[in-house]
């Protein structure tokens, strides 16, 4: 079936593509720990800000203000920070999928070439038997693009219901905002 050269031949296309899927995993890590270091350093930054603001605070108007005014920015910075994460997980999951679909297109690009081999040399009355191998390959191929397609579908929906709940998210941060604001006003 397969000769030693074929054989050393996967073996190595198999150890490209553990090498391509750590470097592309390692490459995410650094996004995922750069984004978190520029995170705590903004949040860093702007929560001294906000300190600072605090203490200028003079009375139940300047403070309901200075209050309804930090709901929203801070929604809408979670929300962008969680949209971020959700950007580079999909990336991981992309490069992860597409490697592995070109490994498994030359797997099956080698079980078809080992059962056409086969089948060109099955003994006479054979042909039922490689008739079924033949079948039962398309049909893995057939079930796997199905799978994969369905994956893909459900991550594009997964995808689309999370921005709806972001942006609803932030529509609802503006309008409590707003109303806090409002609500400040009356106090004085």
């Amino acid at each position: 079936m397969y000769t030693p050269e074929q054989l050393l031949a996967t073996q190595k296309e198999q150890v490209d593509a553990f090498i391509k899927l750590s470097q592309k995993s390692f490459a995410q890590v650094e996004k995922l720990v750069e984004h978190n270091l520029n995170t705590i350093k903004s949040t860093l930054e702007e929560s001294g800000e906000r300190l600072k603001e605090a203490m200028n605070v003079k009375d139940v108007q300047e403070l309901a203000s200075f209050s309804s005014g930090l709901l929203q920015p801070t929604i809408e910075k979670a929300v962008a920070y969680n949209r971020a994460l959700y950007q580079m997980s999909t990336e991981a999951s992309t490069d992860a999928s597409k490697i592995a679909e070109e490994n498994i297109a030359k797997l099956n690009k080698s079980v078809a070439t080992a059962v056409e081999t086969m089948s060109k040399n099955a003994p006479a009355g054979s042909e039922s038997i490689v008739a079924l191998m033949k079948s039962s390959v398309s049909a893995a191929n057939n079930a796997f693009d199905s799978v994969s397609k369905a994956a893909k579908q459900a991550a594009e929906a997964t995808e689309a219901n999370l921005n709806a709940a972001a942006n609803a998210t932030i529509k609802a941060a503006s309008a409590a905002s707003a109303a806090a604001a409002k609500g400040g006003k009356k106090v004085a």
